[in-house]
């Protein structure tokens, strides 16, 4: 799979998904549905699941990547630590900004507004609703793209054609989700975008990916971001998290870089 497969598999994801939203919009326009309403809700997720229905078209004939692909789907078994650190990381990097926001600006809203296990109850939703994008944008597009250039270079094309696919949501009335600074919007997917190509660089599981950002929606639906109140906040927010995710991500590039280094030595040693 070259270039034009990858090129295909965007045109036809933002074709399709954005043709639903515009469908959408003239709805809402003229008064015929709003958010929540089954016809509202049916056009918008059509648009949100579709990055991994143009995957599974783009690759039906690449039997390889087919394959691959739906093993990385399945692979549950990626160990403790990383089913931890998806349910934690989050609200870790949130606190920190939190706590910035805070020591900045001598006040702070509430953490959160609900109590953290009411994420349980969302996570089959917000599965469907958003974390299954990423067997478009993880399982095929970053996949790919690693394959030829950097985990850098592939985060941010992928953060790119990620964070404009959003846009037409941007003008739906009455979703919630999309109410913030467009700008602040795509930090924060540069940030994710960082933090999911660490969990599928050490995974190789694309169902890690689908539970993070799942995840990710399911806390910000209890209020995670509920403090962002003040002048500056959304942009602590923003680039509080792009901060520490880019840190993270340069650690876990150096940390295992040098272990294959070290390694790579110890094979030449033993020859």
């Amino acid at each position: 799979m070259k270039n034009k497969p990858l090129f295909f598999y965007s045109v036809i994801t933002y074709l399709v998904s954005w043709f639903l939203w515009f469908c959408l919009m003239i709805l809402i326009n003229h008064g015929m549905t709003a958010y929540g309403k089954p016809l509202f809700m049916i056009l918008y997720l059509l648009g949100g699941i579709f990055p991994s229905i143009a995957a599974f078209i783009v690759v039906r004939k690449d039997k390889d990547t087919y394959r691959r692909l739906k093993v990385e789907i399945l692979r549950f078994k990626t160990g403790i630590f990383w089913y931890i650190a998806t349910f934690l990381l989050p609200l870790a990097i949130s606190g920190f900004s939190w706590i910035i926001n805070g020591l900045l600006q001598k006040q702070n809203g509430p953490f959160l507004k609900e109590p953290v296990y009411m994420i349980i109850g969302m996570l089959p939703v917000m599965i469907v609703g958003g974390g299954s994008e990423e067997i478009g944008w993880r399982g095929l597009l970053l996949s790919k793209l690693l394959e030829r250039m950097s985990p850098l270079k592939a985060t941010l094309i992928v953060s790119l054609v990620w964070g404009i696919w959003h846009i037409p949501l941007w003008f739906l009335r009455g979703v919630p989700q999309y109410g913030t600074n467009f700008p602040e919007f795509m930090l924060g997917i540069i940030s994710l975008s960082f933090l999911l190509t660490i969990v599928y660089l050490a995974t190789r599981s694309v169902f890690i990916c689908i539970l993070f950002h799942a995840l990710e929606n399911a806390y910000l639906n209890i209020g995670l971001d509920s403090w962002i109140s003040g002048p500056i906040s959304g942009w602590v927010n923003a680039l509080g998290g792009l901060g520490i995710s880019i840190l993270l991500f340069w650690i876990y590039r150096h940390f295992t870089q040098l272990l294959t280094h070290n390694l790579s030595n110890e094979d030449a040693g033993k020859k």
